[in-house]
């Protein structure tokens, strides 16, 4: 896309869509493999924790409701309660090995589309390359190009062949 400012300055502007381009990276979608594999594990180990959790409250309020002595309930309270805070640090530290795996093996991907894009833009002659839909990390609601009227300026599957990545016979979207 080509536009002509006053003065007779011309800019050239195209757009990317970023999710297209790292959904069809095979690090990419290794990586999101990866990621859904430990979520899995780390499911099934929490869901593990929470049976054995149910389990020993109902043994609890059994024993509650036929008037087991205090040492017995108390013991199991504090079993309980132990169980309880495994279960949520479990939680916590899944969650935050999830990210620190996301963070560590996408920053490389995420410069090397970077550096792509800033070539591509470079050897083309855009001034402007945007991003055309919105990013879900940064819980952005709009996207950040908002009309484009020239889909030639879509340079996506230019990048994604600067990246080595064959184009999907589909194509975009």
């Amino acid at each position: 896309m080509v536009y002509t400012y006053t003065y007779g300055q011309v800019a050239k502007i195209g757009y990317v869509n970023l999710t297209y381009i790292y959904g069809n990276m095979p690090a990419f979608k290794t990586l999101n493999t990866k990621l859904n594999q430990d979520s899995d594990k780390y499911s099934k180990v929490l869901e593990e924790k929470n049976t054995s959790y149910i389990g020993k409250l109902k043994r609890y309020q059994e024993l509650t409701q036929s008037g087991a002595n205090d040492a017995i309930t108390k013991d199991l309270e504090i079993e309980l309660t132990n169980l309880q805070k495994s279960l949520e640090e479990f939680q916590t530290n899944a969650q935050n090995d999830l990210q620190q795996i996301y963070q560590k093996e996408f920053t490389p991907i995420e410069a090397k589309v970077m550096t792509a894009i800033k070539e591509y833009g470079v050897i083309q002659n855009y001034n402007i390359i945007f991003r055309n839909n919105m990013d879900e990390a940064l819980q952005e609601s709009k996207p950040t190009v908002l009309y484009a009227a020239d889909p030639n300026a879509d340079i996506s599957n230019e990048i994604l062949k600067k990246l080595g990545v064959k184009i999907p016979e589909t194509g975009q979207k």
